[in-house]
């Protein structure tokens, strides 16, 4: 949970620009508008609860309550289509693109 307090309190943003974070915020975006996109009848409808941490790296976003069981697995899906890590905070789950997720050793225990 490191790296995600360390951007939570911003104390180290991570350099450079990553094509599958940038193409994933454009996808998500263009599903869910940031808040500041919005006019203000249509922020109710919005699940942000505040505007996007982001960077070229990373993209942190705050879900309302409320929104989450509509949100969550679009954001699951778009990440993993774009072999991101998503880690959920609340749970302290980590969620891995099909790429990184663990496969059976092969290596036998004695």
């Amino acid at each position: 949970m490191s790296l995600y307090e360390d951007l939570l309190d911003q104390d180290s943003v991570p350099l450079g620009e990553e094509a599958d974070v940038y193409a994933f915020y454009n996808e998500l975006c263009s599903r869910y508008p940031e808040n500041e996109m919005l006019t203000d009848e249509d922020v109710d409808d919005s699940p942000w609860s505040c505007a996007h941490d982001r960077s070229g790296m990373h993209v942190l976003m705050t879900v309302r309550p409320e929104m989450a069981a509509e949100t969550i697995p679009v954001i699951l899906e778009l990440a993993q289509r774009h072999g991101l890590v998503c880690f959920d905070p609340q749970s302290k789950m980590v969620f891995l693109p099909p790429n990184l997720e663990s496969r059976p050793s092969r290596l036998t225990t004695w």
